[in-house]
């Protein structure tokens, strides 16, 4: 798969079109990863290489971690911290090109389980509600079934989903739908 192209359809499909002031120098990553010796997973270094400078949908919630900041726990690169800090995302250093990301209670005993997707759904559900949590300037919302339907049948996009969220997009727009609540 080429990530650095997926992950640009979806910044396009947004309306805010990643360009150099978005990228990360390669270097500023492999710097932060000469500490271990099986490098970086190609998705998660891929998306960094395109949008590791992007704020609007990186830091508007939930917070991506800079790669001079990751925190390395046994063999899990922690790249997402959540919202209120509590939560930590991390992905395996040993776990492939596009490996599972896993979710630990930040604390001093790390326990880590699995999102049961992989990095690059992970990132393209978290992209889709980080849009609808303040990275897009209007929100808003339905309560009828019959509506939401009909409305995702009008050429929309899921993105995947993560522990019951599903993301859904199309040019400019973002849907993301709770199936727990």
């Amino acid at each position: 798969m080429d990530y650095k192209n997926y992950y640009n359809k979806i910044f396009d499909l947004f309306g805010y079109p990643l360009d150099d002031s978005t990228s990360m120098e390669e270097s500023v990553i492999t710097h932060a990863s000469q500490s271990y010796d099986t490098g970086i997973p190609v998705a998660l270094r891929d998306f960094y290489l395109v949008a590791g400078c992007e704020k609007r949908f990186s830091q508007c919630y939930n917070h991506l971690i800079t790669p001079k900041n990751w925190i390395i726990d046994k063999d899990q690169i922690v790249f997402m911290e959540e919202n209120q800090g509590v939560v930590l995302w991390s992905v395996s250093i040993n776990g492939g090109d596009d490996p599972l990301v896993f979710q630990s209670i930040n604390d001093n005993e790390m326990e880590w389980f699995p999102e049961n997707c992989k990095f690059s759904v992970f990132i393209a559900v978290m992209l889709h509600y980080q849009a609808v949590n303040g990275g897009f300037d209007c929100i808003g919302n339905f309560s009828e079934h019959v509506e939401l339907n009909k409305m995702l049948k009008e050429k929309w996009t899921c993105y995947g989903t993560v522990n019951g969220l599903i993301a859904y997009s199309r040019q400019n727009q973002v849907l993301c739908i709770d199936t727990h609540g």
